[in-house]
Order: structure tokens, then sequence, then C-alpha cells
């Protein structure tokens, strides 16, 4: 797993990469019910900016919190529930 990057579109959605591969960048949506899994093409990448917070890179620990808080109160599919926990357990240094 590479290290997850917050990062928006054109459209300032926030989504939080975790994987990217030869062709696809794997990533949780925030933007549209339920919390999901979404797999972009590579070529995206160059439309994405990194989210900012006061300035600086976003941090990962706040992100974490309000992409759960979002899959709580609008829904989350089991496959982002799982990889949110796994970003969580290796973020704080445990073994899955």
């Amino acid at each position: 797993m590479n290290a997850p990057e917050i990062l928006r579109d054109h459209n300032a959605h926030a989504l939080l990469v975790f994987k990217t591969g030869r062709a696809y960048l794997h990533a949780i949506a925030l933007h549209q019910p339920p919390v999901r899994l979404v797999r972009l093409p590579l070529l995206e990448r160059a439309h994405l900016r990194p989210l900012e917070y006061h300035g600086r890179p976003y941090p990962l620990a706040r992100a974490l919190r309000l992409f759960r808080r979002a899959g709580r109160e609008l829904g989350i599919t089991d496959g982002a529930a799982a990889a949110l926990r796994s970003i969580d357990s290796a973020r704080k240094g445990e073994t899955p």
C-alpha cells in the first residue's frame, strides 16, 4: 500500500487515494452517498490537486475521521470500510 493522499478533483470533491496501480488510481470517494471505493484512470491524476487545510497538506487523521463520520451518516460500502480500517491500522503502526 502506498502512502495515502487526500486529493480534490475539479469539482472540489474529496478523494482519499490509497493505491496507485499501473493503469488506475484506487480511492475512497466522499462526493456521493454512500462512501464508496472508486477506480480512476491514471490519466485523471493530472486533474487532481492536493487538498489543503490552512495552507498545509490535509492531515490524514482528520480525513479518516471525516470519512468515517460520513460513512456513519450517509452509509458506506463494505470495501470502503475495510480500506479505511486498513489505512487507519497502517497509520497507527498496527499489523492487520
